[in-house]
């Protein structure tokens, strides 16, 4: 989760929470102590920034910047040139840093399809509703833009396939099926899987 903070005039995306990526690799962000405030650069390249306390320990007693209290009081940042300082220093490096994630991210795309369709088998109760989870998530792959992402997005999209022509009994798509899903598809392919699923008739008593 992230949310937009402007400093002096300069919109920065400041990130509240550890990236999943890097909760999921066990990866932890670089911590940097600016002395007014602290700094953790995440794998992905964004930025955490937290103020350091304008209250401060000195000797049996406290201190503070008024200073700050009345910057603040204004709804003013006393940091904010130095966070500045900060990220344009550290530019280079994070957009490195961001590209080297993307690039991981987008080489985990089949994987991600796979842990996808296996939650949608694992929460979702009824046939109709997991066939539907799985043509949205072969829907939403990319099919457009840089190489490396239409890649990704191809290799996803054939995990899903697969899976969906591995089908069997009530689980299997039917011709009806995939002829209503593909009525209202956003990709510019069909979705094909084999199709082994059979139309339930309606009958009378």
């Amino acid at each position: 989760m992230s949310r937009l903070a402007i400093l002096a005039g300069v919109a920065v995306v400041i990130v509240v929470s550890t990236p999943a990526f890097a909760q999921d690799v066990g990866i932890e962000p670089t911590e940097y102590d600016e002395g007014t405030f602290d700094a953790r650069v995440h794998p992905d390249g964004s930025v955490s920034l937290r103020d350091a306390s304008a209250v401060h320990v000195e000797g049996i007693g406290l201190s503070f910047d008024l200073t700050d209290v009345i910057m603040r009081s204004r709804g003013e940042d006393p940091y904010a040139s130095a966070k500045l300082r900060f990220l344009d220093s550290t530019r280079e490096d994070r957009v490195a840093m961001g590209s080297d994630y993307r690039h991981a991210q987008l080489a985990g795309a089949a994987q991600l399809m796979r842990e996808n369709i296996a939650y949608a088998w694992a929460t979702i109760p009824d046939a109709a509703g997991r066939k539907q989870a799985l043509f949205d998530l072969w829907d939403e792959c990319a099919q457009s833009g840089e190489v490396d992402l239409v890649q990704a997005g191809a290799a996803a999209r054939a995990v899903a396939v697969e899976f969906a022509s591995s089908l069997e009994g009530k689980d299997a798509f039917t011709q009806t099926e995939l002829h209503r899903l593909n009525a209202r598809r956003t990709s510019s392919i069909a979705f094909a899987p084999r199709a082994s699923g059979v139309d339930q008739v309606a009958t009378r008593d």
